[in-house]
């Protein structure tokens, strides 16, 4: 397994290094890419009929087949498949993170593996658990800046201020210089540790596969800001 020797840390580029902030908080723990990064981004088209393209293009397609059928023709047209746009997935993302141990396994690298390993589940309330990620009051406040309306703004407020709801986990993941994104969600963390351990019993190096997702949809003002952490 590739992995990097610790007497090299000082010679990673610094466009391998991952900095992962929590609620505004960066980590202090030195995470590095070892493989190469996967960017998803993907949406789901439909034919215009069944797709909600409207009555208006169904009635003429149904004219243009009642035509076709009496001059003997199939009645069957290459556009009623005519493709629309139905929606938009978030952008996903999968990477490898690799940890080596600089003084203590422990603190260099179980720990720090299993604090990422913690965005992705649920933590126990006074009452049920606390999800994971963004909680919903995040996703209104953001309506509320775009509808930029002070009805609905301030009822949204009103509603957000309320205790219905966790403040949620804001997450933001930046990767070198290219790559800044914030409010996204750890959807999968599955670590390997290395067979030699320390003094204390502890791996000396580990490694982090980490998939995650953007809480909101792809858009292209999102991929023009993608190193600006504007989602």
């Amino acid at each position: 397994m590739n992995t990097f020797p610790i007497f090299a840390r000082n010679a990673i580029p610094k466009g391998q290094t991952v900095v992962i902030s929590v609620n505004g908080t960066t980590m202090p723990e030195e995470f590095y890419i070892s493989e190469d990064v996967t960017l998803n981004v993907s949406s789901t088209f439909d034919n215009l009929i069944s797709g909600g393209g409207g009555n208006v293009f169904a009635s003429a397609l149904s004219s243009a087949f009642s035509a076709g059928s009496s001059l003997g023709l199939s009645g069957q047209f290459a556009q009623q498949s005519f493709q629309v746009w139905k929606s938009t997935n978030p952008m996903e993302l999968s990477f490898n993170l690799e940890v080596n141990m600089k003084t203590s396994g422990k603190i260099d690298v179980f720990d720090p593996i299993i604090k990422v390993m913690k965005l992705c589940v649920p933590s126990k309330g006074d009452i049920g658990l606390i999800p994971p990620g963004p909680s919903v009051i995040t996703a209104l406040k953001d309506l509320a800046d775009e509808l930029k309306s002070d009805d609905s703004s301030s009822a949204i407020q009103d509603f957000t201020e309320s205790d219905q709801f966790s403040a949620g986990t804001e997450i933001s993941i930046s990767v070198g210089s290219y790559l800044n994104l914030s409010k996204v969600i750890v959807t999968k963390a599955v670590p390997i540790f290395s067979h030699s351990l320390d003094s204390e019993g502890y791996p000396i190096w580990g490694k982090l596969q980490v998939d995650i997702r953007t809480a909101n949809v792809v858009t292209t003002d999102m991929l023009d800001n993608l190193n600006n952490g504007v989602t």
